[in-house]
């Protein structure tokens, strides 16, 4: 049976590939990404004009904390570094935190 972790290592695993396949340069992925400090960051990825600081979420249901330190992130970083999630919904999504909408009966 399938566990959590490996249900969200396979996404990070499919997330790298399609970052690969539209031109990033090199992927790190935190695995177990417990962050330290503020937001939780599962990949890093590098393009030749910009990074991003990945949060990987499968469905895109993140808590408005989540979110919040996702934006702090994108905030102090700007403009070497976007925060971005990386979701599933009828095909991978890549949105920067600060476009994306969040519902507010999303448990942390």
């Amino acid at each position: 049976m399938a566990t959590n972790y490996s249900i969200g290592a396979t996404f990070e695993r499919k997330v790298v590939h399609q970052l690969l396949d539209q031109g990033a340069i090199s992927v790190v992925r935190a695995a177990g990404s417990k962050s330290y400090g503020k937001g939780k960051i599962d990949l890093i990825a590098l393009f030749k004009d910009k990074v991003w600081l990945i949060q990987c979420k499968r469905h895109g249901l993140i808590s408005w904390k989540e979110k919040e330190e996702g934006l702090e992130i994108g905030e102090i970083l700007s403009p070497y570094a976007y925060s971005i999630l990386a979701y599933y919904k009828g095909g991978m999504h890549f949105t920067e935190f600060k476009d994306f909408f969040v519902k507010k009966d999303v448990k942390a």
